[in-house]
């Protein structure tokens, strides 16, 4: 199939929601392709495309190089922006630093222009590279896996409901460039591919060398897809686990059925309690230190925190909370009709301006639902997010809610990033809720289910 009509069908099956898309665009030969083959998309599907160029600033020809692509796209008819970084270049780290800005414009952009979908260049050739860095780096199952075509945004909370697609990422680097010149287009080399102060340049000419004894991208991207169907394997086995033995509830705890949990094996508790502690912290994919701290806490029956949460035993239960020692972000004006992420872990808006979410702390004055607290454990109410009107309490996050306010949660995405590597399979929102609202706890305008004198019920009831 030619590439274009490959490409239009990979984009085809990728692209799963409506409205734009935004091109990452560096003016390299695969990103090049990737905008020509784009906008064509785009014309043929109606759909509205826009592409945006991150100038790194590390180098003085960078601002160059980075109108020159920009030209490209209006060339093309594609709306441009051009994001430039500023400030002192870091004195180490550079590739992770130029990734990181990177991700942080697009993910800025994406939202400034209305797109779910940020489409990448990525190729069969950096899949090999990524899983070859991370074999040597002695990476687990996920990271052997590789790039997939797939995937959410790795920044959180920045790249919160943002989609990564690679549509090239069966194409060969020389392909594309023989492409490129088949169809009379130029592109900009960026002389840092080959510096060998960077990893990525050692290991794209080690691969070199060893294509030469037939250790190729084509056999590194058989291993790779080997390996991500395995641990899409293994993810989906933890998934209806996670639904069996963690119990999220609507304020932002999860109490953990502990003899469910011990009857996991091999590598699937230790991903279940990954993602727990992802759910409660704010923060996906805890380092493996946390998890073991976690798990062996719960081994001995013991407390235990990490990675941002803390395992704590309170009337007869496990729970896993908010670690309260871990600094809680500051208080914040809600403006109206903007969203806000708290502490990563809600999503709040208001219709109006004024309010305040903040953390609950131990001052509860005028908090009409203080009987409430009595159902969450002692050591997660600081952790919990009040709405306040000057020094008054009016709601608390999954207990109560007032006009005008949302509070979404955002435990259940969180979790979702710790158990897939790619996007989490359809079956993880088929739900019930005991909410008698069409939205369930998520919209936290919707009164929770709530029964007095009882632990408050968990957020779903999960369906294996």
């Amino acid at each position: 199939m030619p590439l274009g009509a490959e490409t239009a069908a990979r984009l085809d099956s990728l692209v799963t929601t409506d409205g734009p898309v935004l091109v990452g665009l560096s003016g390299g030969a695969d990103s090049r392709t990737l905008l020509i083959l784009a906008a064509r998309w785009a014309r043929m599907t109606g759909r509205d495309v826009h592409a945006l160029v991150a100038d790194h600033a590390l180098r003085r020809e960078s601002a160059a190089e980075a109108a020159r692509a920009a030209a490209m796209a209006e060339a093309d008819g594609i709306p441009v922006r051009i994001v430039r970084r500023t400030g002192p270049a870091p004195e180490t780290g550079l590739q992770a630093a130029a990734r990181q800005f990177r991700l942080k414009a697009l993910a800025d952009e994406a939202r400034r222009v209305g797109a779910r979908i940020i489409v990448l260049g990525h190729t069969a050739d950096d899949r090999a590279e990524n899983l070859w860095m991370r074999l040597t780096a002695g990476g687990g199952l996920s990271g052997l896996s590789g790039m997939r075509p797939a995937s959410p945004h790795p920044l959180w909370p920045e790249g919160h409901g943002l989609t990564l697609v690679r549509p090239l990422i069966d194409q060969t680097r020389a392909g594309i460039r023989r492409w490129l010149q088949s169809q009379r287009h130029d592109w900009i080399d960026d002389p840092s591919n080959a510096d060998r102060r960077f990893t990525r340049v050692r290991v794209r000419q080690t691969l070199t060398g060893l294509a030469a004894r037939g250790v190729d991208t084509a056999r590194l991207s058989r291993l790779a897809d080997t390996l991500a169907r395995i641990d899409d394997e293994r993810s989906e086995a933890a998934g209806h686990a996670f639904h069996r033995g963690i119990a999220l509830m609507p304020w932002g705890g999860a109490r953990i059925d502990t003899d469910a949990l011990a009857a996991l094996t091999g590598t699937i508790r230790p991903k279940v309690i990954a993602a727990a502690i992802a759910a409660v912290s704010g923060i996906p994919l805890p380092a493996a230190k946390a998890v073991q701290a976690i798990s062996t806490a719960l081994a001995s029956g013991s407390a235990a925190s990490g990675g941002g949460a803390a395992l704590t035993h309170w009337r007869g239960g496990t729970w896993l909370v908010r670690e309260p020692g871990r600094s809680l972000p500051k208080s914040v004006t809600l403006q109206a009709g903007a969203d806000v992420t708290w502490d990563g872990r809600w999503q709040c808006e208001a219709s109006g301006t004024g309010l305040e979410i903040a953390p609950l702390g131990r001052d509860y004055r005028g908090y009409a639902h203080s009987d409430r607290l009595g159902d969450v454990p002692g050591m997660a109410r600081s952790t919990l997010v009040a709405l306040r009107n000057g020094g008054t309490v009016l709601a608390v996050a999954g207990l109560n809610a007032v006009p005008g306010v949302t509070m979404t949660p955002l435990h259940e995405r969180l979790a979702e990033r710790t158990l897939f590597a790619g996007i989490a399979p359809a079956w993880f929102d088929r739900i019930e809720t005991q909410s008698p609202c069409d939205d369930g706890a998520r919209n936290m305008e919707c009164e929770p289910p709530y029964q007095a004198g009882s632990t408050l019920e968990p957020l779903r009831n999960w369906r294996t």
